[in-house]
């Protein structure tokens, strides 16, 4: 795979850089060399911004977004610039609006790992993206410090709330706060603990303007978080499950079916028909299109047994379609 040097770069999406060469590395890794095209910083000390030149500092790698299934690494040594009003004149390296000093990543990689960690954990987004745990954590801990610029914003319309569980199987919760801003998902704020107070203060720290402009908040099933939408928001905006734990809640209901079903037929099959079943379970679990003849034919097999689990089956499908479908209000 080649692209020249403009089409890599705006691909990237980065300001205030210029691609000087790539080098492909092991397991399908892009190392991208980039140097700064801005002039200038501020100094660390004094705060005043300084423009005479001073080297550059040590050679930093930051995790992109990936391209094509290729991990990417920007690799970037910061201009330094030396303080003329301060005692000593101490020097600064020039820090780039997309990654924040000290990180190993982009700004626009820890928005689409808060992304993946929503209905996930730190364990299982660690895994897909090959990034440590510590590294996850890492990312939660700037965020959930840092305060949220509303003057970038223009509507708000939907507001997502969901929780993500740190560890699989701990009581040890964050709560992620989404929103669409120019078609775009963005999280726009972590909370560190679920209580209904801390997610209506989140709320009312949104500028009126803002809040005005919101149509629609997506919940989990927790009563907390609905609560402190209906006391900030008010009957004007629209309060709705959000999809994922509705299907959790009907995909039980079909789980609990086939259990008890299963444990029915148990008594009328014989070892054999009970072995031509193997691993049944996982084929309920997803849908008919996503399976292949054989997979089908199992299916609807075990649906001469049991009608009552090809109904319940359907129905889910159904269900499903609902979501999938662009539905309007006409």
């Amino acid at each position: 795979m080649t692209f020249d040097k403009e089409t890599l770069q705006t691909l990237l999406n980065l300001p205030d850089i210029a691609v000087d060469h790539v080098v492909l590395g092991e397991r399908k890794t892009l190392k991208v060399y980039v140097h700064s095209t801005l002039e200038g910083t501020n100094c660390h000390r004094c705060g005043r911004p300084i423009d005479h030149e001073y080297g550059h500092g040590q050679e930093i790698e930051l995790r992109h977004l990936p391209l094509f299934a290729y991990t990417v690494v920007l690799i970037l040594r910061p201009k330094r610039y030396q303080c003329r009003f301060c005692e000593g004149r101490p020097t600064t390296s020039q820090t780039l609006s997309w990654y924040t000093r000290r990180s190993r990543v982009t700004k626009a990689f820890e928005q689409q790992m808060l992304l993946e960690l929503i209905n996930s954990t730190l364990e299982d987004v660690s895994r897909k993206h090959a990034i440590g745990v510590d590294a996850l954590q890492g990312i939660l801990d700037r965020n959930m410090a840092c305060d949220v610029d509303w003057n970038v914003i223009e509507r708000l319309e939907v507001i997502g709330i969901d929780e993500i569980a740190l560890k699989k199987g701990h009581r040890d919760f964050v709560v992620v706060i989404s929103a669409y801003i120019n078609e775009t998902l963005h999280v726009i704020g972590l909370l560190g603990d679920r209580t209904k107070a801390s997610v209506q203060e989140f709320f009312l720290s949104i500028p009126k303007r803002l809040r005005r402009t919101v149509q629609s908040v997506c919940s989990d099933l927790y009563q907390g978080f609905i609560g402190a939408a209906k006391a900030v928001f008010g009957k004007r905006v629209h309060i709705c499950a959000d999809r994922f734990h509705v299907a959790k809640l009907y995909r039980n209901g079909l789980e609990n079916l086939r259990k008890s079903e299963w444990k029915r037929l148990c008594h009328i099959l014989s070892k054999e028909e009970r072995k031509s079943f193997k691993n049944v379970h996982w084929l309920l679990r997803q849908r008919r299109a996503d399976l292949n003849a054989d997979e089908r034919r199992m299916l609807n097999r075990l649906f001469r047994y049991s009608p009552k689990l090809q109904e319940a089956y359907e129905a889910c499908e159904s269900l499903t379609a609902i979501y999938e479908s662009r539905l309007s209000k006409g």
